[in-house]
């Protein structure tokens, strides 16, 4: 497909009615062009000749006009094109009057193609083009065109590099030429007053100082060049300084005056001192997305990036730079900036997809132009803005083909001109065929089943003498291969339809069946005239088409018509006329149309659905009002809807209705992909350049000048592409890397063998196959049987079936040749043979199926070694004794035998031959038992030999239960010792048979592997490994060590296959080589470990189906195929789903009849195979909207969970990490639909960190603890996942319940029930030990498992807790874990068995280092200290007791030594938070106080200075004492409950010493108030005293004697009383309260505080031991608990249950009770409201009548009357 680069595109300035174009095309020179027209009259389309016109104008620049008349540009006929030597390089004034073209000089244009680049010489021609006449020439431009100004003929712009990396502008009036070199060196050159036209050195010249880093712009100032500004990046700073040239030209004078290279700072400062520099402040810097641009009067200048955009006022004298934010283009992508008046700006700005380019002005925003466009693909750029007066005209052009012109007049919304016209390539695409405009008056035509061969169109009426102005205006496709071409005429539209499908015969090159294709739709003069004319023209369905109409003026209506085309007519519908307002735009589908409306008075835009029936008559359906500029301008960039979908690029609309309303919903991100099975759309696709249905994009290169390519993508209809849609699997699938040849990357690429058919396919990542290779000649060369694969699987052995005597074998190898590339294979061997005469053999055809980009590699087999088996001698005793002596005669023997041949090689090319005899059990001849008989290596060496290494067992060493087997070898070059043996010969076959049936199978092995280092064996129960590295020519013995992992009984477990790929970069380092050994466990499910087999211990493992299957990646890696998921083993989660699509697969085909061969997963993209298919799992291969569905939601009932994977490094979990809602939803929805979905939560991001880590680092409580629940609910074991935030975690609620279900029991420990456990302590029902795998294998038996003991109901669990008692994580873990407050830690089993499975370990360390040295040390410094030192100071004192006294102090000062040795072991391992510990002070006191004492002793220091440091270091020995209580469980919690008192009471003791100070002083004051003259009046003489006296009073110590003699005696008396309530009543029992909580809190945790002392313990003395070394082989603790403790729980949930009912049963009567109680209350108040009425009345009595003996009598009646009321009413109330 050709391909047109446009370099410059302008409005002419000096004659606003021409467009001008500076292009080049480029033809492919592979393409066969064929005229179609020629095929329609049956003749040969092959004779033309329009390749040769086109290519008179290819390669070579050219100008091309563009004419206006009636109001639209049109193309000029006349082409001016430029001579070979003029480069694409030119540039252009301001004004459009000069240009100046790099010319390639003279004398090398013979060397154009031979010579390089960098051997050309080129000059600058400067031509006037004030004139149009200049581009519409017909003559070719050359160095004599009579408009040539000047020549720039400089030396220092002669080189290639120069041209290539170079910048050069014309100034204002053009009397300058300034050229950039390298953005660092300035050239300017003055264009006036040369004679000659030769200009051959510039004016000024000038190079960046070693300051700035690149120039960015450059702008001449005419009048005084060198006030000439300069922008440049400064080199130690994020700042772009502006300033005149003349800076640069002192700074180089002075560099040369003082012969230096760079100036100093200060030196530079005083230079720049003198000049006004302005600079702008960067956020940060992009060469490629940098644009600045100075104004006219060089007085403001603009800076715009992604980040910023910023109008700066330059300095100048006397003025300071003054900097402005333009914040209104902040954000968007500037495209071009073009000065508006002096010193004011236009900046065109473009969104990521260029749908929509705005025109905003610098500072005014009322200033804007804002226009769309339909969605495409192809770089969008603005070329040209024109400013005339009041209107703006802009030029844009889109892939360099397509032109579009807009003007707007006082920056209205409106444009008063539009027009969009196609300079060479509008493409349709309409599998298979692919149709684009050249020009526009040509339409080729492709197939992309031959891309080889092109077909183009030429209409009568674009002919030339046709009508001059007509020209293609749009194209159409069917589903039927139809092409419809609408030509638009100066009268009237016409439509053209051509049957594509009469290529066919071309395409597929069957000439003889020309014309023989039938005709469909064939019109009389295959021309229709349309009655009026349109605009818009769009399929509607099968011959039906929609358009606008316009008017007598070509102005569009608002009008809609369907056009139904028949045969040789046409008739047209009005569908829809829009009454209410302006027809903006419309998109059709069958029976739908919707329009896109704006009412002249209203500021909302109406979308309205109508159906349109059979007969074209429409129906309303919904209006939908909106004011979303965003979907507004999206609608009118697009052609088509489908269903109730709105594609719009990378966007989706979706009309839903809604109870009877409708809306639109708005998604993005999206690019659409319409099958015709169904309304799919792909979310989270790679951002490739789709075009609605079409699944194409193009591929150029302008930098290489290279033509056209496009990329068609093949259907991909579900979450797979299909390789191969046989219900047979490939052979091997693997992924290839190899360099490409010219961008110097690595490329990875996918192949896949499938013998069946005798083929190998290329396919490129995107599922697109690259190239096949048909091996048929292969296989007839070096035989059809294919042996063995090598491990990635690129080579492979082959032989010939037919070859019984298996005497020759040949290796092939697979590879992808670059094409540039000069090595065949980077690695390829040595010797090998016949390269050239079997490479003439081979055939490599290319399919035609998908059209690429230009291919770059070569896909070959070639074969590497031929192996002669009937020349391959064996020494051994053995063979000779049967008269074999070479490789052939050993084969044929063992397969006389009926033995299997197994063939195995790796990619070394070493060969390994096992011979498997299959024997039938007695008295069951359907059971069989197989075994390996023997085992032959074949290694090849660097210098092409190969010895023959024979397995075998020996028997001396397995007698000793050593459990070593031997390699033994034997070079093929020994000369055999034939003569010793030839006597004795052995003809019969009976001794054969003996000698066979002698022969003792290796070990029961039953199959082997072999990797690029290691040989690998098995039986049933164990696994051998040996080493190849060490093997040479001259040592024939290698050990096979077993590995420590073994099975206890076969009947319950087996293993059935070891998978092993080698060593990566990473494992060579640490000394690890895994192996994965898939156990069947129960012949029910298969258990799958990663094995190390150099350390014997486990590194992860996993329960499986009997079908899982192990493959790796190109990282030897290996992930497991389960039933439904990809397994990460490094991860340890299934995290990949697919679905298989294939019920079975033919195992015939399969070599070995297992898929393990190759790398199938590659780790940089994290595709991977499986079988047959290839999975894109993060990609657009997602589909999750469907039609009917409502649309992707969080809230949505529909939501599909395993829609949503990875896209831009984050899963969907990852966005949503900091937000609680729909985090919950999404991981809820993963719960309710698989709960094995939540295994999402492993997957890391581009950052490494999963979706826990996320919300740890974002704080997110919340989060965190919904993670953690979900976590919880995960039965396997992923405490990997989270084990670097358990310290973190410590922190969250929700920790405390994942680390109760952090247990985790496999398939096997849940069915192992019944169990003989060893016994332990008195009292425990469970053991604690480690185990190095999670499979319950013969060493954990020997382990946990005491056959004299009786079975009990057991529980099995295990931890992985290897990382928490080795690594620095786990350490940190264990410390902050030590220093928690929250007990329930410590209540927890999982904390308990960590804890205490390390206590069993510290608690002796403790005794014998710290414990024991400690009570030996405190006995004898009191020994020192009551009898040793005060000894010497008795009458009797003898000097026979000296020597007593100084072995104590020696021994003291020893103890002394060694406490300072272990407080240094902690020094070192605690660091700082050493001197945080009170105990640790403790410790170094005695340190100090100890061996002080006795050094003062030995110094013979006064007594009464010694005894008191003895008295303070004697009682830190007693406090010490307490730290080691806590050793003990029984002591440990009262040490505890001292600890956790005397912190509780802090706040009491200040009060309380509060109370004593204020009391003691008050007394103190009074007893100086006391005459001295008495006796003991003062009782207080100090501050001291008073203190202890009133905290004896506290103590209830009362000291009243002298009180009588006070002189306030009153006062005194009064104070003591308060003090004593306050003190010894008040305080002392508010202490005794707060130490009774403090005790009663920790005797209910008594257990979790002893868990927490051992803990802390354990930190605190961590350095006894060194953990990596004591727990280097712990990878889990496996716990074995009784299970009666179950069954205890049980009973006493029990038991909770039935105090729960009586507690509910209770509750019901307390609150019937209550209830009565309430009613007789209700009653009472009754009877007292009555009783006070009688009061009332009774005291109104006693005022109306006169008091007499008759009254007094009534009195007492009433009064006895109201006693006996209020009685009775107390008495109810009291009820």
């Amino acid at each position: 497909m050709p391909a047109k680069y446009i370099f410059k595109a302008f409005f002419y300035q000096s004659d606003m009615q021409y467009l001008v174009t500076a292009y080049c095309q480029i033809y492919p020179s592979d393409l066969q062009f064929l005229n179609y027209s020629m095929i329609e009259r049956n003749e040969d389309p092959r004779d033309n000749d329009f390749l040769a016109q086109q290519n008179d104008q290819s390669d070579c620049l050219c100008f091309k006009v563009y004419g206006f008349e009636k109001d639209r540009y049109g193309q000029n006929k006349t082409l001016r094109k430029c001579d070979q030597s003029y480069q694409n390089k030119m540039c252009f004034s301001e004004d459009c009057k000069r240009v100046a073209i790099y010319r390639l000089l003279e004398n090398d244009q013979n060397q154009i193609i031979k010579s390089q680049a960098n051997t050309k010489s080129y000059v600058i021609d400067i031509f006037d083009c004030s004139n149009i006449e200049f581009f519409l020439r017909s003559e070719t431009l050359t160095k004599n065109d009579p408009n040539l100004l000047y020549t720039i003929h400089d030396d220092q712009l002669k080189r290639a590099a120069i041209l290539e990396d170079s910048t050069f502008e014309f100034s204002s009036n053009y009397q300058y030429l300034h050229v950039i070199e390298s953005r660092k060196i300035i050239h300017i050159y003055d264009l006036q007053g040369h004679v000659d036209k030769i200009i051959n050195q510039a004016k000024i010249l000038a190079t960046l100082p070693q300051n700035f880093e690149t120039i960015l712009t450059f702008t001449m100032n005419e009048e005084m060049p060198s006030e000439s500004l300069v922008a440049a990046k400064r080199s130690d700073f994020r700042n772009i300084d502006i300033f005149p040239i003349q800076m640069i030209l002192d700074i180089t004078s002075r560099q040369q005056e003082l012969q230096k290279i760079i100036l100093t700072q200060q030196e530079y400062l005083k230079i720049a001192s003198k000049f006004p520099i302005s600079s702008i402040r960067l956020q940060n810097f992009d060469i490629k997305t940098t644009t600045l641009k100075f104004s006219s009067d060089m007085t403001q200048a603009i800076y715009c990036d992604s980040n910023q955009s910023t109008l700066l006022q330059l300095a100048q004298e006397g003025i300071t730079q003054h900097q402005v934010d333009i914040n209104h283009l902040n954000g968007k992508i500037c495209r071009h900036i073009v000065h508006f008046g002096d010193s004011e700006f236009l900046v065109a700005t473009a969104d990521a997809q260029d749908k929509c380019i705005s025109i905003r002005h610098s500072s005014d925003t009322s200033k804007k132009i804002k226009f769309y466009f339909r969605f495409k693909e192809g770089v969008t750029e603005v070329r040209d803005i024109y400013i005339c007066e009041n209107r703006v005209r802009i030029l844009v052009t889109r892939d360099d083909e397509e032109f579009i012109i807009y003007e707007y007049e006082n920056f209205q919304i409106k444009e008063t001109f539009w027009q969009r016209f196609y300079e060479s390539s509008n493409y349709i695409f309409e599998w298979p065929y692919l149709c684009y405009l050249k020009g526009q008056r040509h339409i080729v035509v492709q197939n992309a089943f031959n891309t080889e061969v092109a077909f183009y169109l030429e209409l009568e009426e674009l002919y030339d003498d046709g009508d001059p102005k007509a020209f293609i205006s749009n194209m159409f496709l069917s589903d039927k291969c139809l092409l419809y071409v609408i030509i638009q005429t100066s009268k009237e539209y016409l439509i053209y339809e051509k049957d594509l499908d009469k290529c066919m015969p071309y395409i597929f090159d069957r000439q003889n069946q020309t014309g023989n294709s039938p005709n469909l739709c064939i019109y009389d003069e295959d021309v229709v005239k349309i009655i009026d004319t349109g605009y818009k023209f769009r399929e509607v369905g099968d011959n039906l088409l929609a358009y606008n109409t316009v008017d007598e003026n070509k102005k569009k209506t608002n009008e809609i018509k369907y056009l139904k085309i028949g045969h040789s007519d046409c008739q047209t519908y009005k569908v829809f006329e829009e009454t209410e307002g302006k027809l903006l735009e419309f998109l059709v589908q069958v029976g739908k149309l919707l329009i896109l409306s704006k009412p002249e008075q209203s500021e909302h835009y109406f979308i309205k659905i109508y159906d349109i029936n059979s007969n074209y008559q429409s129906k309303l359906r919904s209006v939908i009002p909106t004011t979303d500029q965003n979907l507004i301008g999206n609608l009118q960039t697009i052609n088509y809807f489908q269903g109730s979908l709105i594609p719009a690029g990378n966007e989706l609309y979706k009309i839903v209705e809604n109870g009877g309303k409708n809306a639109i919903h708005h998604f993005k991100n999206v690019i659409p992909m319409l099958p015709s099975s169904g309304n799919q759309l792909a979310f989270y696709s790679p951002l490739m350049n789709t075009d609605y249905r079409k699944m194409i994009y193009f591929v150029t290169n302008k930098v290489l000048m290279r033509t056209k390519r496009a990329i068609i993508i093949p259907f991909l209809g579900d979450n797979y592409s299909v390789f191969n849609k046989r219900q047979s699997i490939t052979q091997f699938c693997q992924f290839y890397e190899y360099n490409h040849p010219q961008q110097r990357h690595k490329i990875i690429d996918v192949l896949c063998l499938i013998p069946y058919i005798r083929k190998i396919f290329h396919y490129n990542l995107k599922g697109q196959l690259v190239q096949s290779y048909h091996m048929k000649n292969d296989f007839q060369t070096y035989g059809e049987m294919t042996l063995a694969l090598s491990q990635d699987g690129k080579a492979f052995l082959q032989t010939f079936e037919e070859d019984v005597t298996r005497s020759n074998f040949y290796i092939l190898k697979i590879y992808i040749k670059s094409k540039d590339s000069q090595d065949s294979i980077s690695n390829s061997p040595k010797n090998a043979i016949g390269q050239s005469s079997i490479w003439q053999k081979k055939t490599l055809r290319r399919l035609h199926t998908f059209n690429f980009a230009t291919q770059q590699s070569d896909l070959k087999v070639k074969m590497l070694e031929h192996i002669r088996a009937d020349q391959l001698r064996v020494h051994d005793e053995q063979y000779i004794k049967i008269n074999k002596f070479f490789l052939s005669e050993i084969i044929n023997y063992y397969v006389s035998k009926s033995c299997e041949v197994i063939y195995k090689m790796n990619d070394n090319m070493d060969i390994l031959i096992g011979f498997v005899y299959q024997s039938y059990l007695q008295d069951q001849l359907a059971s069989t038992n197989k075994y390996l008989k023997e085992l032959l290596l074949i290694k090849r060496y660097d210098d092409g030999d190969r010895v023959v290494f024979k397995v075998r067992i020996n028997e001396s060493q397995q007698n000793q239960g050593s459990k070593i087997t031997e390699l033994v070898g034997f070079s093929i070059k020994e000369k055999l010792l034939e003569s010793q043996h030839n006597q004795k010969q052995i003809s019969d076959e009976i001794e054969e048979q003996n000698f066979f049936q002698d022969m003792k199978p290796l070990k029961q092995c039953n199959d082997f592997i072999l990797t690029n280092d290691k040989v690998i064996l098995w039986s049933k129960t164990q696994v051998y490994h040996g080493d190849l590295k060490v093997v040479n020519s001259n040592s024939h013995q290698i050990a096979l060590k077993l590995a420590q992992l073994e099975i206890e009984n076969k009947e319950e477990a087996q293993i059935v296959s070891v998978n092993a790929y080698g060593q990566n970069e990473e494992d060579v380092k640490m000394g690890n080589y895994y192996i994965y050994l898939k156990i069947e466990v129960d012949n029910s499910y298969s258990f799958i470990t990663k094995y190390n087999i150099l350390k014997n211990k486990e590194f992860t493992s996993f329960d499986c189906s009997k079908q899982a299957q192990i493959f790796f990646d190109t990282k030897c890696e290996g992930y497991i195929l389960d039933d439904d998921s990809i397994i990460d083993i490094d991860q340890g989660t299934p995290l990949y789903y697919y679905k298989t699509g294939m019920d079975n697969y033919q195992v015939q085909y399969l070599i070995g009849a297992k898929i393990d061969k190759g790398s199938r997963f590659c780790s940089k993209n994290q595709h991977f195979m499986i079988r047959n298919k290839f999975y894109l799992p993060y990609s657009y291969l997602s589909l999750i909207l469907m039609d009917q569905n409502q649309g992707l939601a969080l809230n949505n009932e529909r939501y599909d969970p395993e829609a949503i994977y990875f896209y831009e490094g984050q899963s969907v979990l990852h966005q949503y990490s900091n937000n609680y809602k729909p985090l919950e939803f999404i991981l809820n929805k993963y719960q309710q639909t698989n709960p094995k979905l939540l295994n999402m939560i492993f997957i890391k991001d581009n950052q490494g960190n999963n979706v826990l880590q996320k919300a740890i680092q974002y704080g997110n409580t919340r989060c965190v603890k919904l993670i953690l629940d979900k976590l919880s609910s995960v039965s396997m074991n992923n405490i990997h996942a989270v084990k670097q935030n358990f310290g973190d975690l410590l922190d969250y609620n929700g920790f405390e319940e994942y680390l109760r279900l952090c247990f985790f029991q496999t398939i096997q420990m849940q069915n192992k029930q019944i169990f003989q456990r060893k016994s332990t302590k008195v009292g425990h029902s469970y053991i604690i030990r480690p185990h190095s795998t999670s499979f319950l294998d013969a060493k954990f038996h020997q382990n946990f498992q005491d056959t004299s003991q009786p079975t009990k109901q057991v529980v099995i669990k295990s931890l992985d807790a290897g990382w928490i008692l080795r690594s620095d994580a786990g350490m940190e873990f264990q410390i902050k874990l030590s220093q928690s407050e929250n007990m329930e830690y410590f209540a927890i089993e999982t904390i308990n068995l960590i804890v205490n499975y390390q206590w069993n370990i510290m608690k002796p360390l403790l005794i014998k280092w710290l414990f024991i040295p400690f009570i030996i040390n405190m006995v004898i410094y009191n020994v020192f200290c009551i009898h040793s030192y005060e000894i010497q100071f008795e009458d009797d004192y003898e000097n026979s007791e000296l020597g007593l006294n100084l072995a104590t102090e020696i021994i003291i000062l020893i103890f002394a030594i060694q406490t300072i040795y272990i407080e240094y072991r902690q020094i070192i391992f605690h660091k700082k938070e050493y001197i945080k510990s009170f105990w640790n002070l403790l410790d170094l006191s005695t340190v100090i106080l100890a061996p002080l004492t006795v050094i003062l002793s030995l110094a013979s220091v006064d007594s009464t200075i010694v005894r008191p440091f003895m008295a303070v270091c004697n009682l830190i020995f007693y406090m010490r004492f307490f730290y080691f209580l806590r050793i003990f469980d029984s002591s440990s919690h009262l040490v505890r409950t001292i600890i956790e008192i005397t912190f509780d009471i802090r706040n009491f003791l200040f009060v309380f010493f509060l109370g004593i100070i204020g009391f003691g002083t008050s007394f103190y004051i009074l007893s100086n108030n006391n005459l001295k003259e008495k006796e003991g009046a003062v009782f207080i003489e100090s501050f001291w005293e008073s203190f202890i006296f009133s905290y004896r009073m506290a103590l209830g110590d009362f000291q009243l004697d002298d009180f009588p003699k006070a002189t306030d005696i009153f006062l005194i008396y009064t104070l003591f009383v308060i003090c004593s309530l306050f003190s010894a009543v008040i305080l002392l029992n508010m202490l005794v309260a707060i130490m009774g909580d403090s005790f009663n809190r920790v005797n209910e945790t008594s257990e979790n505080q002893i868990v927490r002392e051992h803990l802390q313990l354990i930190v605190e003395n961590d350095f006894l031991f060194d953990r990596k070394k004591e727990f280097s082989n712990v990878k889990y603790l496996i716990e074995i608990k009784d299970d009666i403790e179950e069954d205890d729980k049980d009973i006493m949930h029990q038991k909770i249950d039935k105090l729960q009912q009586t507690v509910s049963k209770t509750g019901e009567k307390t609150e019937n009770q209550i209830q009565e109680i309430k009613d007789i209350l209700k009653s009472n108040d009754l009877k007292f409201q009555q009783l006070k009425n009688l009061m009332t009345k009774i005291a109104f009595a006693q005022k109306s009548y006169s008091i007499d003996d008759s009254s007094e009598a009534f009195h007492q009646v009433q009064t006895s009357n109201l006693k006996e009321s209020y009685s009775s009413a107390s008495i109810s109330h009291t009820k």
